[in-house]
Order: C-alpha cells, then sequence, then structure tokens
C-alpha cells in the first residue's frame, strides 16, 4: 500500500518537482520510480523528524543526492566484488 503523503498536494508536488529538476541540472538523476520511491521517503522522514509539510523541499534536495549517491557507491562496490572473483 502506497503512502498518501503530502507530496501528492499539488502546491507541494510543484515545489518537488522544482527541487527535481533543479537537480537533474547538478548531475542528480532519478527515473520516475525512483523518484517516487524517494518521494515516499521524504514524507515518512518529515513525519518521524516531526517537520512540517514546507519543509519537504528541503529535505527531497537532500533525499535526492542522496539516493544518487547511495546508488553509485553500491554498484562502484559491486564492480569491485566481481573484479576481485
Amino acid at each position: 500500500m502506497k503512502h498518501a503523503g503530502v507530496y501528492q498536494e499539488e502546491d507541494i508536488r510543484s515545489k518537488a518537482d522544482r527541487v527535481r529538476r533543479e537537480q537533474e541540472k547538478a548531475g542528480y538523476r532519478l527515473s520516475d520510480e525512483e523518484y517516487e520511491e524517494v518521494l515516499e521517503y521524504t514524507d515518512r522522514k518529515r513525519i518521524l523528524c516531526s517537520k512540517p509539510k514546507d519543509y519537504f523541499a528541503l529535505l527531497l534536495e537532500d533525499e535526492i543526492r542522496n539516493k544518487v549517491v547511495r546508488e553509485t557507491i553500491n554498484a562502484i562496490s559491486m564492480l569491485h566484488m566481481a573484479a576481485a572473483e
């Protein structure tokens, strides 16, 4: 079951999509599926941290970067493991 998050509100989604475009320009690209996962994760984190909904876009900026960095580290690790075999 999907989380019915604040990011589904039109004004928040508009800000979130703007953050995504800015992050893509900076080289942090996500597929649409990854982006939706990050939106859900970001909203769950916002709620757990007891932050207001206007904090979502700021947190999203960090979470997009974190996702891309984690995926890059994982890919490099997998390449190293494959090379070691």
